[in-house]
């Protein structure tokens, strides 16, 4: 079982820095799946050209980070920022008694200290991904308790659009394997264009 423990002193930022280049990265063009790079995030097939260009999902993160620098800034001083799990989600929720989490990313120190919503917003994305919002909304009242800050409710659905993004671009570097049968890319391509999809509706969302 993971521990939660304080940040060293100056992990966190770099490790902010790099969560931007991540979301905003282009795919890798090489022997990569131009329906998955092209992707459906911003509704339309696109070229690998495209995609690099500013899309709706880069110009939205790049405003965050402008807008909402004072929030991370906050979160350090809060104390918020811990030696996390870095990979929360549900296969990785083991339901004994007490509940366990395995497989903590104990590789790396960047990808695992961070705030403790980056953890909480990966877990309630991956719910919202399978359609089980139900329990997303039970673990974000157990969590939160009272209802959320508006700085909160920002940060938690920032995480869960960067998580939903990465996780979908993740998925979809499956198919640089040319060993894979067809049936099996278009089983990857379903995902990934899921993950996509919910990363552009929390988008829309907290545009609206």
């Amino acid at each position: 079982m993971c521990s939660c423990n304080p940040s060293p002193p100056g992990l966190y930022q770099p490790a902010v820095a790099s969560d931007a280049r991540a979301v905003n990265a282009p795919a890798n063009p090489k022997a990569r799946s131009p329906i998955v790079t092209g992707f459906v995030f911003s509704g339309c097939a696109e070229t690998v050209a495209a995609e690099r260009k500013k899309t709706k999902r880069k110009k939205w993160t790049n405003d965050f980070f402008n807008q909402k620098k004072s929030l991370f800034k906050e979160r350090i001083k809060q104390k918020k920022i811990k030696d996390c799990h870095g990979d929360l989600h549900t296969e990785h929720i083991v339901l004994t008694d007490p509940i366990s989490l395995i497989d903590c990313i104990e590789f790396n120190d960047r990808f695992r200290y961070g705030d403790i919503l980056a953890d909480i917003g990966f877990l309630l994305m991956d719910l919202e991904y399978m359609d089980k919002g139900e329990y997303a909304d039970l673990i974000k009242r157990a969590y939160f308790g009272a209802p959320p800050k508006n700085s909160e409710k920002d940060l938690l659905m920032f995480y869960k659009i960067y998580r939903a993004y990465v996780r979908g671009k993740v998925t979809s570097f499956q198919l640089d394997d040319p060993n894979l049968s067809n049936e099996k890319k278009e089983e990857i391509i379903k995902i990934a264009k899921k993950y996509f999809k919910l990363a552009k509706s929390y988008i829309e969302k907290n545009n609206n």
